[in-house]
């Protein structure tokens, strides 16, 4: 299975290759500035067409589409799918960007492959079986002083109308870290801490999609992924903290404002 969607993760990534910094059609979701491109939408038709092809009898949650069935994520075999993760980048010919594909079993994440296909890199992981980039192990920082460490963030596509909340997160953690990204993929940010390039990640508002595969690469990796109380996540959160269990503590206790 993981063979499968690791070819079809480079098969969407040449089309949206084919696609990037040319004419496509555009539009908007409920905000003015979530976009949704025809790319989106063939980049998931693909991907829905595989699985139903290969794996007729298992449920699907996708971005564009979603939940196909109404049913919950917490029985059963169910693929969660993000066909172009960091849309607005793709748009403006922001080059990271990526198709992230999670398989989970009964809630339980199994499966993650998360491609980029302008750096050509393949991130996947399974339960119990590590997480690699383009075939090589990836490990953690094991940095436990915040201070020094560099940590990614997002905004949640409605900071124009609500915002404080970040600009108040964003204040509290600013002064207390080595520095901060912010790429615009969810989906890469975590693999970036997955492959000890970031060493923490944090986000509020997020879906399923933004999060799941990167949720197993982070933790196959020997790291941790929670929401701000502590709490193991699989996919069902809408706030995330990622990182070593050094870092992630730290995080948390900043943005709780403890």
């Amino acid at each position: 299975m993981l063979a499968k969607m690791k070819d079809w993760a480079l098969e969407v990534g040449e089309l949206q290759r084919d696609y990037f910094r040319s004419t496509y059609k555009v539009s908007n979701k409920k905000e003015k500035i979530n976009l949704v491109t025809e790319v989106d939408q063939k980049s998931e038709k693909i991907l829905l067409n595989k699985i139903r092809n290969n794996f007729p009898a298992d449920k699907i949650l996708a971005e564009e589409s979603g939940n196909i069935t109404g049913d919950s994520l917490e029985t059963g075999r169910w693929w969660i799918i993000d066909p172009l993760d960091g849309t607005v980048n793709y748009v403006h010919g922001f080059h990271i960007f990526g198709i992230s594909l999670a398989f989970i079993i009964d809630g339980k994440l199994d499966k993650a492959v998360v491609y980029i296909p302008m750096l050509e890199e393949m991130y996947e992981a399974q339960r119990q079986g590590g997480s690699f980039i383009n075939g090589e192990k990836m490990e953690l920082k094991d940095n436990k002083d915040l201070s020094t460490a560099v940590i990614a963030t997002g905004f949640p596509y409605d900071h124009q109308s609500n915002s404080q909340d970040i600009i108040d997160m964003f204040s509290q953690v600013l002064p207390l870290v080595g520095g901060i990204r912010r790429t615009g993929s969810a989906a890469f940010d975590l693999c970036q801490v997955a492959r000890g390039v970031f060493d923490g990640f944090w986000e509020v508002r997020l879906s399923p999609w933004d999060i799941a595969a990167g949720a197993l690469i982070i933790s196959e990796a020997g790291g941790v992924v929670t929401n701000f109380s502590g709490e193991e996540i699989q996919y069902n959160a809408a706030e995330i903290v990622a990182g070593n269990r050094f870092i992630n503590q730290e995080l948390r206790q900043v943005l709780e404002g403890e």
